[in-house]
């Protein structure tokens, strides 16, 4: 066995991936990710091997090659020769570090509702908050470059949770508090405070009042089963924000084709459009 480090050129990882028939089908959105980091220069060497077996076949890492074939960017990594075929049943065995890991690591409190709420921004900075569950995996690095960039989702967390339990209560989701809140807080901050804080308290609220119209409609939702998707609660905490920055009553929420955009100067995505 050999270990080597490499410049993986796109004419080597296509040599390497054709002889490849052993391996388990690849997924293309995962190669198209592993290709834009690589475009732009995040894609880092972390100790990971391509691995090739004594006859030549590829054990491991056609992902990463295949990526370095649609980039067509030369990249390092290293290249483990001489391995007993019949190792490729031991791989991918190692359980996988996830973004709230990752957060912890870093040493932020409460990593894994931290990711799931950079999670969430991630997608609604893309334009895709109105289909959280297909909008693909942010990982690691990008999860940090997400939290670093919106520091005051790390507030906002600490905001909910200085509001008490009912927060876990009233909302099926423990990231959408959150990230709600934060993104509120772009555009006025005690107005966010107070609609956060009237949902998940409930005091004293009138009927008509939008806090006190979401705050039923998310109680109820907790009684459907399956529970709603995500879209569908962040769609009625959008409008419930939109009559609560315009100061107009709300007395019901239904779900409609589009999640509109969110009023109040508040935070936009960077491809508008798609969230209406």
């Amino acid at each position: 066995m050999q270990t080597q480090t490499v410049q993986m050129t796109p004419k080597w990882a296509t040599k390497l991936l054709s002889n490849n028939p052993t391996n388990r089908l690849p997924q293309p959105k995962h190669v198209a990710f592993l290709a834009q980091m690589m475009w732009e220069g995040k894609f880092l060497i972390n100790g990971d091997t391509i691995r090739v077996a004594k006859d030549g076949r590829l054990l491991d890492g056609q992902h990463r090659l295949a990526a370095v074939v649609l980039s067509g960017i030369t990249v390092t990594m290293i290249l483990v020769t001489g391995l007993d075929p019949a190792s490729q049943a031991t791989m991918d065995r190692a359980k996988i570090r996830k973004s709230g890991d990752w957060l912890t690591i870093l040493g932020y409190k409460d990593g894994a509702r931290l990711a799931a709420s950079a999670r969430l921004l991630w997608i609604y900075e893309r334009g895709l908050i109105h289909m959280p569950g297909g909008a693909g995996s942010c990982e690691p690095l990008v999860t940090e470059e997400v939290v670093k960039r919106h520091p005051g989702l790390v507030t906002s967390m600490a905001y909910i949770d200085s509001l008490g339990r009912m927060s876990r209560v009233v909302f099926s989701s423990n990231a959408i508090p959150p990230f709600a809140h934060y993104l509120f807080s772009t555009g006025d901050k005690a107005r966010a405070d107070l609609f956060l804080q009237q949902v998940i308290g409930g005091n004293s609220l009138p009927v008509g009042a939008p806090a006190f119209t979401l705050r039923n409609k998310l109680l109820a939702s907790r009684l459907v089963k399956p529970s709603p998707p995500a879209e569908s609660i962040i769609q009625h905490v959008f409008r419930a924000w939109n009559a609560h920055t315009e100061r107009r009553p709300l007395f019901r929420l239904a779900l409609r084709k589009v999640i509109p955009a969110v009023e109040g100067n508040c935070l936009q995505p960077t491809k508008p459009g798609r969230n209406k």
